[in-house]
């Protein structure tokens, strides 16, 4: 597991009193990461600058083994050591002591009570509340920034107001969503279309009623070019027909209160065929337009009408063709993609919480993210679904497909029945431990202490599959072997601990594949 951090000193650990760390060797060295293994060879995962966390299970019958681990770790990078005693062995080492003086390693002693997720857990607590230090004074420099500029003075504007330029707001990073782009883009398209089509009605056509063209502009143009051509289609024949039946009603029957009710019957009725439901309404609202507007002006103009309604659907056609056709596929990997964070993030919530102490109101709250994940799944097929449908009779599709890869109907749906697998184990595991009586206080230490790892780990691939973790499947297996051979478990604890190391095997299996997948998927986007 690994948790960035700010260049931090090793020496404010020491000073975080409700760690208890014991320092053996002192270093004066800042560290980037931190990082728990329990590999022989960590090597190939570790980061430099980092400090490593291990309580020395693989060396628990080969005690000088650490030595050459020590000597790995040094060469690796790492610029101290956390030891974790009371469970593998009882103290430090003095294998590992003399290979960390040697080496000029720093080295500490983390006691049994504390698990190494509080270690994390509070660096990552001190990270945040960097942050949160550095936003403020960003904040009061922006505001000062605003002040000078308001007054006249942007040329007094420090070299340093360069960086709150460069720190982008949760509002910013809103308005650049692809969602909110193109929905400001689909405003702007429609607007430009009614007003394209108003211009022609009244210089060109010299209309009576310059609205019926930029209505139906506005009634045809949709969030996909596909959708605007059968739009389109749908809304053309629609107000043909709701033409046709009111030049029927007025020349034939007169325009009253019966027959204005009459067309409207017809009108709705019509709505109701099934290949013009979506639009059927024309119809109806068509013959509104037309009957209320001075039917005895009108009736002359039948050709006119159609011409304006036709006006209207082939300017939206072509300005929603032209300008940017909508292309969804970025949306739909970008809401795909924030449900393995958030399940990611729940498993990390779930791990911090059962390192400390924890009740069944924990569990509860985790039940309730894990089935907000799943009515956002919905949204998910919704938003994969209009991917699919953004990508027909559109232009776009040829063009950006010469220039990177797109997501295939099948990478989208085997990732969604990916996550919908994951969230049904999520979802059992959360239950599996509200529903033990007492296993808040009735926990193995050492199955505890390496199974909340294991599950923080797997919670932090799936959240960010960039990290160097090592394989949660090979270290579930690891655990699973060495606890079967641990004959203190009672029979009453096999059954759950067996349940949890199965959900959690099944959730590494899903995250693997995710892991997998996004970088493929990276793979192919920067090749």
């Amino acid at each position: 597991m690994e948790t960035p951090t700010q260049d931090m000193d090793v020496r404010w650990l020491y000073t975080q009193s409700q760690l208890k760390l014991r320092e053996i060797l002192p270093t004066n060295k800042t560290f980037d990461v931190i990082q728990i293994s329990e590999l022989v060879d960590p090597t190939d995962f570790i980061s430099p600058n980092s400090v490593v966390l291990s309580v020395g299970i693989a060396f628990a019958e080969t005690p000088d083994g650490l030595r050459d681990w020590a000597h790995r770790l040094a060469d690796a990078g790492v610029i101290a050591i956390g030891f974790g005693s009371g469970l593998t062995f009882p103290q430090v080492p003095q294998a590992l002591i003399d290979a960390s003086l040697h080496l000029g390693l720093g080295l500490f002693e983390v006691p049994r009570e504390i698990p190494f997720i509080s270690i994390t857990s509070s660096v990552r607590d001190e990270q945040t509340r960097r942050a949160g230090r550095l936003q403020q004074e960003l904040l009061l420099e922006q505001e000062r920034l605003n002040s000078i500029a308001i007054s006249g003075f942007c040329e007094t504007i420090p070299v340093e107001g360069r960086l709150v330029a460069e720190r982008t707001t949760p509002l910013m990073e809103k308005i650049r969503s692809p969602a909110v782009q193109s929905d400001a883009l689909q405003v702007f398209k429609s607007a430009l279309a009614a007003t394209v089509t108003w211009w022609i009605s009244v210089n060109l056509l010299h209309s009576q009623l310059p609205f019926l063209a930029p209505w139906v502009a506005l009634m045809t143009m949709q969030f996909t070019v596909y959708h605007t051509f059968i739009s389109g289609i749908q809304t053309a024949i629609a107000s043909v027909i709701g033409v046709g039946l009111s030049f029927v009603i007025g020349t034939y029957l007169d325009v009253n209160v019966w027959t204005f009710g009459l067309a409207m019957v017809i009108g709705l009725i019509g709505a109701r065929v099934p290949k013009l439901r979506a639009e059927g309404i024309g119809i109806a609202t068509t013959s509104i337009f037309l009957l209320a507007s001075g039917f005895d002006d009108q009736q002359p103009l039948l050709y006119d009408r159609i011409l304006e309604i036709l006006l209207g659907v082939a300017v939206a056609i072509a300005i929603n063709l032209i300008i940017f056709p909508p292309l969804r596929d970025q949306e739909a990997n970008m809401v795909v993609g924030s449900l393995d964070r958030r399940m990611g993030e729940v498993l990390q919530k779930m791990a911090d919480e059962l390192a400390e102490k924890w009740n069944i109101d924990n569990a509860d709250e985790w039940l309730e993210e894990i089935n907000s994940i799943n009515n956002d799944l919905e949204k998910a097929w919704h938003s994969v679904r209009f991917a699919r449908e953004s990508r027909r009779v559109n232009p776009r599709k040829i063009r950006i497909r010469e220039g990177r890869p797109q997501p295939t109907d099948t990478s989208y749906e085997s990732n969604l029945t990916r996550i919908d697998e994951g969230i049904a184990h999520l979802r059992h595991l959360a239950r599996t431990l509200r529903d033990t009586p007492n296993i808040d206080s009735d926990w193995d230490p050492v199955f505890q202490q390496q199974w909340v790892y294991l599950m923080h780990d797997a919670g932090a691939l799936l959240a960010d599959p960039n990290q160097e973790i090592d394989p949660i499947r090979d270290r579930l297996s690891k655990l699973s072997s060495e606890m079967s051979e641990d004959q203190q478990l009672t029979s009453k604890k096999w059954p759950i601990y067996g349940s949890l190391l199965t959900s959690l095997f099944h959730l590494s299996a899903l995250v693997d594949d995710a892991v997998a997948t996004r970088k493929a998927e990276d793979k192919e986007h920067n090749s």
